[in-house]
């Protein structure tokens, strides 16, 4: 997995691609912004995938204020590149934290 990962990290048309296929998921109402609901419901969805805890409201408002550069309220696809390249690349290092702590 972190080999497809890097790769999609190290190609910005695919990290673009990747991007924009998953900001159109998410984007329910197609205005072109991903609203603080549209991103809860989403998150939520992958909290309850891999059997976690979903985010609380603190948590949503604090990713929304991270990502939303223009404070528009909204996470425009701009903004939603940089939410993924950062999720992507948290993997990565988890990903070799793990490999580290096992040697």
């Amino acid at each position: 997995m972190s080999i497809a990962i890097r790769k999609i990290l190290d190609d910005n048309a695919l990290l673009e691609n990747v991007t924009k296929r998953a900001f159109d998921v998410i984007d329910t109402d197609k205005s072109g912004k991903i609203e603080k609901g549209e991103l809860k419901k989403i998150l939520e969805q992958i909290s309850s995938d891999f059997m976690a805890e979903p985010p609380n409201e603190d948590e949503i408002k604090k990713i929304m204020g991270n990502y939303d550069e223009d404070n528009s309220g909204t996470i425009e696809l701009n903004e939603f590149q940089k939410f993924i390249r950062d999720i992507l690349e948290a993997m990565i290092n988890e990903k070799e934290n793990k490999i580290i702590e096992n040697n």
